[in-house]
This record gives structure tokens, C-alpha cells and sequence, in this order.
């Protein structure tokens, strides 16, 4: 006999293998939910309706008209004021004069509207005085050249001529038109004459009496001094560095590292000396000095080699007599050493041009 088991009572058998089981379970094992209605969650359809509004600045629309008149204002303000008047003096030593009148013929608009206007009128030339003058000079006239003294006597008569003046008749009628934007429009007509200036002529008698003086211009000595230290090379170079002697040879001067001749002379004397300094322990300096004349690359004069001691110094001093030489003349100096191992320095000297 099968009775059921009162509700809530629940059988518990016991699993084999103490409890644990490791069998795969059944093909095609289904898990069962409960014999239950499942309700999916409601869907519901959703529609809005209604105005979306922006907010914006109010607008505002008028119209309007402007009506009126432009009217330009009109200005011509011309002017012209030009006259030269005066008196012409005519020096004794020159004849010639002229005069010329100048001035500022001018008329300034402001832009306006259209307008019209003439003009007429006699624009007149001023005629300039044309002085005339008679003199007389009587005198020395002094001229320099290298000629003696000699007396002068002239007579006759110095004439100027004068510029034709020349008249013109002359019309003269443009338009004077303004930019489109409100400018102006004129016209205008001038007529009258033009005068050119009068060139003054004179015509005057003179005599001339007296003498007729030349001052010549005689030899003098000149001189320069070493003025700083230079350095002598194995070839000719100029020496540098000089002043003028105007101590004890007034009106020396210098052209470049040049000493200029004062007047001519056919017997010039050309004498220089200079202090050489050789700074070798080993080697005696040989130093030779030469004249030139005007930059000429041929020498006038060539002087004798002069030995400086090693690590010493001596005077190396040359001259030449009966040289002819004219004012402005230049005349350099020329030095060359024949060892380089050290350098050899000129550190005083000068040069002078006289005559015996």
C-alpha cells in the first residue's frame, strides 16, 4: 500500500560515492523553469507635441527719404603781385649788368560745383633801368708772373653790349576742370604782352697808367724729420712717416711721404740721414737708400751700402748735388736691407733739400 507524503515532506536519498559524483550528465539535459507565465516588461509608444520658440532682439523697420541741395562753394582767389624796381651801380672793374624781376603769379580755387568765368585784362612786362657809367682808372696793376718789371700804358675803350629786348604778344585760354566728385569747372582767357629783361649797356673811355710788377719766386731750403719708427725690407719700399721742418725751414711742407721743392733751382742739393737699428745677435745689415723724383720709378740717386752691426745701430747718411728741380717737385726716399732673420728699424733721421 502507497500512501502519499503530507505536504512539505521532502525525501533526501543519499548520492552515491560519498556524495560526489563526476558522470557527464544526459545528452540533451534540459533545465525547466518553473510552470509560470513570464510577463516581458510593458513597450510603450511615447509622442510629444508642442512649439519650440527661440528668443531674438526685436527688428525694426523704417524707411525714410532725405531730399536736399549740394551746393559747392566756390572760391577763386588769384593773385599776382611781382614787380622789381631799383637802381643798377655798375663797379669800375666790370661793365656788365642786368637785372631780372621775379614774382608768384598764383590763383587757388576751392572745388566747387560748375561755374564759369573770363578774365581779361593787359598783363604788362616792367622794363629794367639799363644804367650807363663813365670812369676812369688810374693805378698800379699787379700781376704775378716770372717776368721783371715792366711799364704798362692802355687807352681805349671797353664796350658791353646789350641783350636784344624782345616783345611778344601773347592769349592764353584753358579749361580749368575739377574731379568728377564735386569739383570745379572753369574757364579762363588771359591777354596781354611779355617783355623780356633788359641787359644794362655801357660803353665807357679809360686810360691805364703805371707799372706793371711781377714779385719772383726764389729758391728756399726745405726740410722733413722722422716722425716714427719703420721697418726695412729686402726690397725697396719708401720710407713713411715724416713732418715738416718748418722750425728751422719755414714754408716746409709734405706731399704724401714726400718733401715738396720750394722754387727752382739747377743746382739743388738732396741730403738725407737716417739711424738704422739692427736687431739680429748673428747678422751684420747691409742698408742702401735712393732719391726719387715725383714718384718716378727710376731713381736720381743711388747710395753706397752701409754695414749696421749685429744687434746694433749705425747712421746711414747720403746726398747728391747739382740736381735741378722746379717748385712742387717731390722727393721720396727709398730703403732696403739685405738680411731679414731680425727686422731693421729706422727710428730718427731726416731730409733736406738746399743748395751748396
Amino acid at each position: 500500500m502507497r500512501a502519499p507524503l503530507p505536504t512539505g515532506t521532502r525525501w533526501v536519498a543519499a548520492l552515491p560515492d560519498g556524495g560526489t559524483t563526476q558522470a557527464a550528465l544526459p545528452t540533451g539535459t534540459r533545465a525547466r523553469l518553473p510552470g509560470r507565465f513570464y510577463i516581458p516588461p510593458p513597450i510603450a509608444a511615447s509622442t510629444a507635441e508642442g512649439t519650440l520658440t527661440a528668443q531674438a532682439a526685436p527688428v525694426t523697420t523704417a524707411a525714410f527719404t532725405a531730399t536736399g541741395s549740394l551746393t559747392g562753394t566756390q572760391a577763386p582767389a588769384p593773385a599776382a603781385d611781382f614787380v622789381g624796381v631799383g637802381t643798377f651801380q655798375v663797379p669800375t672793374d666790370r661793365l656788365l649788368a642786368d637785372g631780372t624781376a621775379t614774382g608768384l603769379f598764383e590763383a587757388t580755387a576751392a572745388p566747387v560745383t560748375l561755374a564759369q568765368f573770363t578774365a581779361e585784362g593787359l598783363l604788362e612786362g616792367i622794363q629794367v633801368a639799363a644804367p650807363a657809367a663813365a670812369f676812369t682808372a688810374e693805378g698800379e696793376m699787379v700781376i704775378p708772373t716770372s717776368a721783371a718789371i715792366a711799364p704798362l700804358s692802355t687807352e681805349g675803350h671797353l664796350e658791353a653790349t646789350a641783350a636784344p629786348v624782345t616783345l611778344a604778344q601773347f592769349t592764353a585760354t584753358a579749361d580749368l576742370l575739377g574731379a568728377t566728385y564735386g569739383s570745379t569747372a572753369a574757364q579762363f582767357s588771359a591777354a596781354g604782352s611779355a617783355a623780356a629783361p633788359l641787359v644794362a649797356s655801357t660803353t665807357a673811355p679809360f686810360t691805364s697808367t703805371g707799372t706793371l710788377g711781377a714779385a719772383a719766386v726764389t729758391f728756399q731750403p726745405s726740410g722733413m724729420n722722422k716722425s716714427a719708427g719703420t721697418t726695412i725690407g729686402t726690397s725697396y719700399a719708401v720710407v713713411p712717416n715724416w713732418t715738416a721742418e718748418t722750425a728751422t725751414y719755414p714754408g716746409s711742407t709734405l706731399s704724401g711721404h714726400g718733401l715738396v721743392v720750394i722754387g727752382s733751382t739747377a743746382n739743388g742739393r738732396v741730403e738725407v740721414s737716417l739711424v738704422v737699428a739692427n736687431g739680429s745677435f748673428s747678422q751684420v745689415a747691409t742698408v742702401t737708400l735712393r732719391f726719387h723724383l715725383n714718384g718716378n720709378a727710376t731713381p736720381f740717386h743711388t747710395s753706397a751700402g752701409t754695414n749696421v752691426p749685429a744687434n746694433g745701430s749705425a747712421t746711414v747718411t747720403t746726398f747728391v748735388t747739382g740736381v735741378t728741380l722746379a717748385g712742387g717737385d717731390v722727393i721720396t726716399v727709398q730703403a732696403i736691407s739685405t738680411a731679414a732673420t731680425n727686422a731693421r728699424t729706422i727710428n730718427s733721421g731726416w731730409l733736406r733739400i738746399t743748395q751748396p
